[in-house]
């Protein structure tokens, strides 16, 4: 399988899951059978695809804290607020709603400045 192939798949997972607003379990995402910790400084909002491709907001957040994410992937437009702005969204699995799974802004990363997005570690986390 190429890289290519498992961003669309990915996208086009997100998207159906985004469309009909259902939870998506960790048994739903077993392509993603590797976890890394990243620790956030802030609330984070969640983001999906919806039915048309669109990208926007959908309910649900993962806590400030210690945090285990999937991937991640690079937007056109950043998520900015007062600490500086990143283009980088990553796939993680939600702490509200428990277990459904969306991308949040790698902005609220701990420890990692504009366009960055790190493990705690230092490693950059893998793409989508």
């Amino acid at each position: 399988m190429t890289i290519k192939k498992r961003v669309l798949g990915a996208a086009a997972v997100l998207a159906v899951a985004a469309a009909t607003l259902s939870v998506t379990t960790s048994a739903q995402a077993s392509s993603y059978a590797k976890q890394y910790w990243v620790t956030t400084f802030g609330n984070a909002p969640a983001y999906a695809y919806d039915d048309h491709g669109r990208w926007r907001s959908t309910p649900g957040t993962l806590y400030a804290g210690r945090s285990f994410v999937y991937c991640k992937i690079w937007r056109n437009t950043p998520y900015s607020g007062a600490q500086g702005y990143n283009h980088y969204f990553i796939l993680t699995e939600l702490d509200a709603p428990k277990g459904k799974e969306a991308f949040i802004p790698a902005y609220f990363l701990s420890n990692w400045g504009n366009d960055q997005a790190k493990l705690d570690d230092g490693r950059t986390i893998p793409n989508c």
